[in-house]
Order: structure tokens, then C-alpha cells, then sequence
């Protein structure tokens, strides 16, 4: 993206906020507000030791941590709010996070976020709503349309267990691809932190599991991913699994295509409950005006939070597929922030420095 004047940039992303916002409220959303900063342990529980590592910690009477994101203060907050079982709360929010290193906006440590919560609303439903939704926002947003990179948080991993690999492996390798995404996108920023240390954990890595140092210019993401790869192996990974995680770039595109794909890799069942979902979200939106948004499917779509359970998407904008945000369905979350029965969940997030950088630029 070409620089834009920070004034500039700020007087878009407070005109941004202010009409999502807008819209936020007139699809019944409330909005509401999460301490700026919290105990560590309060996110740790439930982000995983591996994402604490990306926070900004400081020493009070306690170790806290700087807002590193919005969704499971909200969902805790509606959790004690709502006793009432079938109750659908629709929540909204705006404000700061922050995280080591940031490769969008004004600043490299914070960025502002905007984004919506639906609680005790049950796939497809809540999902159709949610994509209904960012639909709208793409068209108050600007004139180009918002890229929807759609998956499911179980479809990899039910792939790699129907390959032989062990689930708890499984797990493991969907984390490390959504890492290495992330490593992809802050190398690509210019961090100049990850670059200097990077290369010196990859070759720690390297010799614990027996793999040569490379004797050909690679790139660091390559020297990762092959270094991720000779670490699945030595987990337990069969070959034919991680010729799978190989083949998942190819497998982009339609329902069709992708499911296509899982059943010529792994078999007629492979996937058989994420594709069911997946087909029935599709189902459900064949009726809906979707014509703001790019929806495409693609098993690279990956998380490594725990506490997803069904979709998830990446959002971006235009042909260079510059990230705006994503989200994704987490029905485990509330009872992992103290709600006594199950409840249903999906959101979304905008970056909306990225998102003002584009319209900028449109």
C-alpha cells in the first residue's frame, strides 16, 4: 500500500468508524466497552501460552497485559450479563489493541479495531447473519468489494487424522500453519525483530529434529516451512499427511473444488462433518443478496485458538488481497469464560487502519 498521510489517515478511519459503527447499530447491535488493560492470566487462559508471546505486558500490582484483543472480555462481559438460556445478544465494539508487532497503521504496536459479536445465535444462522452483515459494511465501507476467504476450523485437521497422523499432531500442525501465516505477513511488513530472530530459532529447531542448515538461498518462510515440516514427521506425522498440508494451496476455490479436493486426497468421509456445515452455510445463502462480498473457500484458512468450532474467514481487499480483518464461529468460548450451559457464538474484526489505507486508495 502506498503511505498515506497520517492526518489523513486518521480523519478516514474516524469517518470509518463512526458509519460502521452506525450500521452496527441499526442491524440492533449495542456497543460496548472492555477494560484497556487486564490480569495476563485473564487471556492467557484461554489465547495459549504461544500467543502470550505476542503481548504487551505491564508490571502494577500484578502483571497485566495491554488489550490484545476484544472477543473474550465481550463474551465474558455477556456471559454475566445474561442468565436467560436462548437469549441472542449482538454486541459491537471499537477501540485499541495491541500486540508486539503490527504490520498496518500509523502505529507498529497498536492498531484500532471495530467488530461485532453474536451470541446465542446457532450455525447456519448466525452465520448467514454474520456474512449478511459484512455485506452491508463492505457497501458503506467503499465502492470495492471485501474478499471473503471462507473454511472450517475442524476441515484440516479431520483431513490429517483421516491421513493416519495423530490428532493431537493434527492439532499441533494447524497452529504451526497459522503462525507461519502470520510470520509471512510480518516479514512481508519489514519487522526487522522477527527477521534478526527468526533465523536463529529455525536453526535451534533445525538441529534438534536432525535437519541441515540449507545450502540453497531460501527464503525464511520456506526454511520455517520445511522446518515445521521435518518437526510434524518427528511428531508422527505420516508422509501422506503432510503431502496433504502441501497440496492445501492448490485446493483453493468453490465448495465443489474443495470438497473435491478432501475426498481425492483423503477419501469418501474425509471431512465429513466441517464439508457438511460448510454445504449447508452455502445452502443457506443462495437466497441472500451477497453481491459486496468475493466469498471463496480454502482450507489454508486456519487458526490456532482453540475455542473455534465451525467457520472461519479471512477478509481482505482487492486484487492485492490486502488483510481487513476476519473471524470465525466459537461456540466453546462461553463456558471457557464461566457461562454454566453452551452457548453459540460467531464474530468478525476490522482493522480499520488497514481498511482506511485501502478506501484511501481506491
Amino acid at each position: 500500500m502506498a503511505t498515506i498521510p497520517p492526518m489523513k489517515l486518521f480523519a478516514r478511519m474516524d469517518e470509518l468508524e463512526s458509519r460502521l459503527l452506525g450500521e452496527l447499530r441499526g442491524a440492533g447491535f449495542a456497543r460496548v466497552y472492555t477494560p484497556t488493560f487486564a490480569p495476563l492470566e485473564d487471556y492467557g487462559r484461554q489465547l495459549g501460552d504461544e500467543v502470550r508471546t505476542e503481548f504487551l505486558t505491564l508490571v502494577l500490582a500484578e502483571e497485566q497485559v495491554l488489550r490484545p484483543e476484544f472477543t473474550t472480555k465481550v463474551v465474558q462481559a455477556s456471559v454475566e450479563a445474561t442468565s436467560k438460556p436462548g437469549t441472542v445478544s449482538r454486541l459491537a465494539y471499537a477501540g485499541p489493541t495491541f500486540r508486539v508487532q503490527r504490520q498496518t497503521g500509523p502505529f507498529p504496536h497498536e492498531f484500532q479495531q471495530l467488530g461485532g459479536e453474536i451470541l446465542g445465535s446457532p450455525a447456519p444462522q448466525g452465520d448467514v447473519e454474520v456474512l449478511c452483515l459484512l455485506d452491508r459494511l463492505s457497501r458503506v465501507a467503499g465502492e470495492r468489494p471485501w474478499n471473503v476467504t471462507l473454511s472450517h476450523s475442524g476441515l484440516l485437521e479431520s483431513l490429517l487424522i483421516a491421513e493416519g497422523c495423530p490428532s493431537d499432531v493434527a492439532t499441533h500442525i494447524r497452529q504451526d500453519l497459522h503462525r507461519l501465516g502470520r510470520h509471512r505477513e510480518r516479514l512481508l511488513a519489514g519487522d526487522e525483530l522477527l527477521r534478526d530472530v527468526l533465523p536463529r530459532m529455525l536453526n535451534a529447531r533445525a538441529r534438534r529434529v536432525g535437519l541441515a542448515e540449507p545450502t540453497t538461498e531460501l527464503t525464511l518462510v520456506e526454511w520455517e516451512r520445511s522446518v515445521l515440516a521435518a518437526e510434524w514427521a518427528a511428531a508422527g506425522a505420516p508422509t501422506a499427511a503432510l503431502e496433504l498440508v502441501d497440496s492445501t494451496s492448490r485446493a483453493a476455490g468453490t465448495l465443489d473444488d474443495v470438497s473435491a479436493w478432501a475426498k481425492d486426497i483423503a477419501g469418501s468421509n474425509a471431512g465429513d462433518v466441517p464439508l457438511r456445515e460448510l454445504h449447508g452455510l452455502m445452502e443457506a445463502l443462495t437466497d441472500q443478496d451477497l453481491s459486496a462480498l468475493r466469498i471463496t473457500l480454502d482450507p489454508c484458512v486456519v487458526r490456532d485458538l482453540g475455542y473455534y468450532s465451525g467457520i472461519v474467514f479471512d477478509l481482505s481487499v482487492g486484487v492485492s488481497s490486502v488483510v481487513i480483518g476476519g473471524g470465525g464461529r466459537y461456540d466453546r468460548l462461553a463456558e471457557a469464560v464461566g457461562s454454566p450451559t453452551p452457548r453459540p457464538a460467531i464474530g468478525f474484526a476490522l482493522d480499520l487502519g488497514a481498511l482506511a489505507a485501502t478506501t484511501e486508495e481506491a
